[in-house]
């Protein structure tokens, strides 16, 4: 897995490359919070293109994103999930709790 984090405006995306497994995610859970606190911005977007294959454990990553981002008073969202990676989060429910989007659509409005 590998994450590459950007800020561009008023959004902080962490993009995701690989196999997102139990491990990955304590790696990404890890590195969140002080991501969020050292790069401030309205808008915490996950870009999920570029994931392979994602167990369960990506359920916890999104979870603790929307929560951090709640706590920071920031939005958040995901972005291309792939199809199946939405089909764990929408087994979880998750898809009921956090906004998924296709695409950085809104980017022009972050700047």
């Amino acid at each position: 897995m590998n994450t590459k984090w950007t800020k561009s405006g008023k959004r902080l995306r962490l993009s995701l490359t690989g196999e997102l497994g139990h491990r990955e995610a304590i790696a990404i859970m890890a590195e969140m919070p002080r991501m969020i606190s050292q790069e401030p911005a309205p808008i915490f977007e996950i870009n999920m293109s570029g994931v392979s294959f994602m167990d369960s454990s990506g359920i916890a990553v999104a979870i603790q994103g929307k929560k951090l981002s709640a706590a920071a008073g920031s939005g958040f969202y995901i972005t291309d999930a792939p199809p199946q990676a939405m089909k764990v989060f929408t087994a979880a429910g998750i898809d009921r709790l956090v906004e998924f989007k296709r695409g950085s659509q809104n980017e022009k409005s972050d700047k």
